[in-house]
């Protein structure tokens, strides 16, 4: 199981609420096997699986037992969620999900949760994932390393904490590019002085023939070229560096693979941030439009690719028809995905659409957010993007970021006129959303800007309800003193006090037993929330209930007490304390 079952446990959740069936059923299956298990919870997980479409070979319980379940069902959807959090640089959420079967899962293209968190420039997170054993030198079926996607995000940081794990500084792809290639036609001088100081060869070349220095020079980067002049560097051979004229797309020849196959000279050309070269392939009757054998179009691939300058100069090109303006709905898009803020920048400037769309993918606004692109989504609400968009589960870019605590973000959205009573199609809130996941400085600003305190999701749950299942005491203890319910029930009749009871929250039950929050309130199976702690193996909580004076001969439906579901879990500590002794 993970390192922290709680944070497991909480990603999980997240997961199923946004509809991911799969998430639904591994977190039926982790609560089927908790010791005690919680088969109420693992019941109404699976159920919510199947109204989600997830048929299982088998359930938890069934056949090989609750636990086989787990091992078999939970690590696609634990996987998927660790690679989204290195990404996301959520280290407290790949602390928990990072087991040895995650970290080594690998998605469609090879890689796994060192390659994203490289790629991203989450060096927090690099240094745990190696902390925990990740392969340094692990490479995707390119042959494509974590250093190399370090190199190229920009990070000098993620880059040497690699290269002290030990990262193999020469190692390259199957087209022979290395992580000094990338680093130095990126225009990243300090990785590159970072390699160089590791031991990197600057004579090597790729299957184009090309070195370090032709990258560098392939893409103006001065500084770049200069320093690996300085180590001996030489451009393509039989020419000249000063004299090299960058006319010409150059392609792999004999057994070498070529990852630009099928691809115009122009879709190469935009790739490269390398105006010069774009210009001489436009020059020669190439069309803007060219797209390469997968759809992508010379605008998006400069986009995605973050060449800011192939894409002003392309840009500037395109003729401005019907079929321009759906390219650059296109670009938008994949500069967002990519993260590749300069490349927004310079669409919207040339006047492209914030709200771009297309009838595959979400907004470019909804996208940032649901990323953590926090600058992107500057941009896009300073060009006036729509506030109101929603991804297909209703969620808007106000709840992406008041989930993700982004407080300054969330001031700007509202600014820009975005709905704070909008409900995505669970009945959730963006103050629903902010106190789910523990962000009491959004809450609070939410709150002030007239967000409804009680405004109940499908489930009847509150947003103080949400703050109990987060642990946050002092947002509970906020949202009671402007006015929150402290009782209010949800649908299954479950008070804020049970939902904390039963996820061990004894700082959440201490604040609102303070608060005179009912001790003895039943739910629809007649439980208390002292039942509820007995059954979970809660014994600091039982302890806290009985000094609040809970009723211990209470019994719900199945005529069970609180010391009769601990004696059936061998709680004898708990049972000893509902006896008084």
């Amino acid at each position: 199981g993970p390192a922290q079952p709680v944070q497991a446990r909480k990603w999980l959740e997240r997961a199923a609420s946004r509809g991911n069936a799969r998430a639904a059923f591994t977190l039926a299956a982790l609560l089927a096997s908790a010791n005690p298990p919680d088969a109420r919870g693992a019941a109404r997980w699976r159920a919510r699986a199947r109204e989600l479409g997830y048929r299982p070979l088998q359930a938890p319980g069934a056949g090989g037992g609750a636990r086989a379940g787990t091992a078999a069902l939970s690590s696609p959807a634990k996987a998927q969620a660790l690679w989204r959090a290195a990404e996301r640089g959520d280290e407290a959420a790949v602390a928990a999900l990072a087991d040895r079967a995650a970290i080594e899962s690998r998605d469609a293209f090879g890689r796994g949760a060192l390659a994203w968190a490289s790629a991203a420039g989450r060096a927090n997170v690099v240094e745990l994932l190696l902390r925990r054993g990740a392969g340094v030198d692990s490479s995707d079926h390119y042959g494509i390393t974590p250093l190399m996607l370090a190199a190229g995000s920009g990070s000098v940081s993620t880059v040497a904490d690699l290269l002290r794990a030990g990262a193999h500084p020469d190692a390259a792809d199957r087209a022979g590019n290395t992580a000094l290639m990338r680093a130095a036609g990126l225009r990243n001088p300090e990785a590159l002085r970072r390699l160089l100081a590791a031991g990197a060869h600057v004579g090597v070349r790729d299957a184009q023939g090309w070195s370090a220095l032709d990258f560098a020079l392939a893409a103006d980067a001065t500084q770049c070229a200069a320093l690996l002049r300085a180590r001996g560097a030489v451009a393509a051979v039989g020419r000249a560096p000063e004299a090299r004229s960058l006319e010409v797309v150059r392609r792999a020849s004999g057994p070498y693979p070529d990852l630009y196959a099928g691809w115009s000279d122009v879709a190469v050309a935009a790739s490269r941030d390398s105006p010069g070269l774009l210009r001489a392939v436009l020059g020669r009757a190439a069309r803007v439009g060219e797209r390469t054998a997968g759809g992508a179009s010379p605008l998006t691939i400069a986009a995605e690719s973050g060449a800011v300058d192939s894409l002003s100069t392309l840009l500037a090109r395109q003729a401005r028809s019907a079929r321009a303006s759906a390219l650059d709905s296109g670009a938008l898009l994949a500069a967002v995905r990519a993260g590749q803020d300069d490349a927004v920048r310079t669409l919207l400037a040339h006047g492209v659409s914030p709200d771009a769309a297309s009838a595959s993918s979400a907004v470019p606004l909804l996208l940032a957010a649901q990323a953590g692109h926090s600058q992107i989504v500057r941009l896009l609400i300073a060009a006036h993007a729509r506030t109101a968009a929603r991804s297909a589960d209703g969620r808007t870019a106000l709840m992406q970021l008041a989930e993700g605590g982004e407080t300054d973000l969330v001031q700007a959205l509202l600014q820009a006129g975005a709905g704070l009573e909008v409900e995505d199609r669970s009945g959730r809130t963006a103050l629903w959303y902010a106190a789910r996941a523990g962000r009491s400085s959004v809450a609070r600003l939410l709150v002030e800007r007239g967000a409804r305190l009680d405004h109940a999701d499908q489930e009847g749950v509150t947003p103080l309800g949400a703050a109990c299942r987060a642990g946050d005491a002092e947002l509970v203890a906020w949202l009671a003193a402007r006015g929150a319910e402290v009782d209010a029930r949800t649908r299954r009749g479950d008070t804020p006090l049970m939902i904390a009871a039963s996820l061990g929250r004894a700082a959440v039950v201490g604040q609102l037993l303070a608060l005179h929050a009912q001790v003895n309130a039943t739910d629809a199976l007649g439980e208390t929330p002292l039942i509820i702690a007995s059954r979970a193996g809660q014994a600091g909580i039982v302890g806290q209930l009985l000094d609040a004076g809970a009723a211990t001969g209470l019994r719900d439906r199945d005529r069970f007490t609180a010391a009769d579901v601990a004696r059936a879990r061998s709680f004898s500590g708990i049972v000893a304390l509902l006896r008084g002794g």
